[in-house]
């Protein structure tokens, strides 16, 4: 038998395999030494063109999907809303102290310079005060409802200050206003609403005291 040439030192086999999918597989050993440093390349040549892989359609949501993101989004409505709407009306509180408070130092300032306190305003700037006070924010609505009001020296109260007139707020939210002005109690301190007058009231002095004249 005649011997069979040998290609040393490089020696390539090609090896038929079975087609998987009438896809041929070529297996091409590269020997680039008789060490154990042996390469295996792997080539696939393409899938015939009429075997395609299957696509899922994705289309749309299923039912599944659609109750998961209802209730993920009810959650997040139930803790969400709640805190926005408490932050809403924490800001408005804050904003009404705060002008309540202007309006108080303004009128404080005026007296101060003219030896008097202006006579009692209803929903109206204190007669003098224009230039303490600003005008604009006086005649509007205040941040938690109500418009403001000037318990003047020709009032019947004993006490001359900054009320809300006529304002829907709760209670709870006269409490967080007299948090932002006064002690948080609204039988006591400088913010009552158990006043004669039956307003929320910031007081600036009380009869007989400092510029306020006798009760």
């Amino acid at each position: 038998m005649a011997d069979v040439p040998i290609v040393f030192p490089i020696t390539l086999f090609k090896l038929q395999l079975r087609q998987a999918m009438n896809a041929s597989i070529m297996i091409l050993f590269d020997t680039h030494s008789l060490s154990s440093n042996s390469h295996l390349i792997l080539r696939t040549m393409q899938l015939p063109s009429k075997i395609r892989p299957c696509r899922q359609a994705t289309n749309g949501f299923t039912l599944i999907e659609l109750l998961a993101v209802t209730v993920v989004l009810g959650v997040l409505s139930a803790v969400a809303v709640p805190v926005l709407a408490n932050n809403i009306e924490r800001a408005r509180v804050a904003a009404t102290a705060s002008e309540m408070k202007s309006f108080a130092d303004g009128i404080y300032t005026y007296a101060l310079l003219t030896g008097a306190y202006p006579n009692d305003s209803h929903n109206a700037i204190p007669p003098g005060t224009e230039g303490y006070i600003n005008d604009v924010a006086f005649l509007q609505d205040a941040p938690i409802g109500g418009r403001y009001n000037w318990e003047g020296t020709n009032s019947i109260y004993d006490y001359v200050g900054v009320a809300l007139d006529n304002s829907p707020a709760p209670n709870n939210v006269l409490v967080m206003l007299d948090e932002a002005l006064d002690d948080g109690n609204l039988t006591s301190g400088r913010f009552r609403n158990d006043g004669p007058s039956g307003r929320p009231t910031l007081i600036v002095e009380e009869c007989g005291t400092g510029l306020a004249p006798a009760c």
